[in-house]
């Protein structure tokens, strides 16, 4: 994995910790669990402020964090905007710069919102298990969690998500020992 790549991921986990830091300790909703998930995903153009990701899924990741349209704003302004609400003004670095690192299938983004909905009480306490996380013991007991779990639809047809795929990259993100495993589909990851 290259330094630069390395560093996305880094800037990803600072970024999510600092707004869950902020969300968990209130009364949250499904939607910014959702947007959670949103701040760990990348399109096929994720570089540089004009990259697609930025308009389709970081600023509405950061509106549903925080409850709040941004699409009227650029990231700087919505930088600046989040970081006086929560008090944090080296906020801003983190938001403008890129971000995000898995690729979700597409046709499940939508409706993994639903998903969140319909299974809110068992996953809001393992988002909070993963922000608290100290060892390698209670990131087991989180995997555990997540296979417990039901299968991420995909619209109208029968397909199913692993939850893994959602649920891993943000707790990889909520954890300060940068160090939860990322489980997805891809080939590299199953065969190792």
């Amino acid at each position: 994995m290259s330094e630069k790549w390395t560093n996305r991921q880094r800037r990803t986990n600072r970024l999510v910790r600092t707004l869950a830091g902020y969300v968990l300790s209130k009364n949250v909703t499904p939607a910014q669990l959702y947007g959670l998930c949103q701040l760990t995903w990348i399109t096929a153009k994720y570089e540089g402020q004009s990259a697609s990701y930025v308009v389709s899924t970081k600023i509405p990741a950061l509106g549903n964090v925080m409850g709040k349209d941004y699409l009227h704003l650029s990231l700087p302004e919505i930088a600046d905007a989040i970081g006086e609400q929560i008090s944090n003004p080296a906020f801003r670095e983190l938001v403008v710069q890129d971000t995000g690192f898995t690729n979700l299938y597409n046709a499940y983004r939508d409706s993994s919102l639903s998903w969140i909905q319909a299974n809110f009480n068992n996953i809001l306490p393992l988002f909070r298990q993963a922000f608290a996380l100290e060892n390698d013991n209670q990131g087991s007991q989180i995997i555990r969690g997540i296979e417990t779990l039901p299968g991420i639809p995909r619209g109208e047809s029968g397909s199913l998500l692993k939850p893994e795929s959602l649920l891993t990259p943000v707790f990889f993100s909520l954890d300060g020992r940068v160090r939860f495993p990322i489980i997805n589909g891809n080939s590299r990851v199953r065969d190792f």
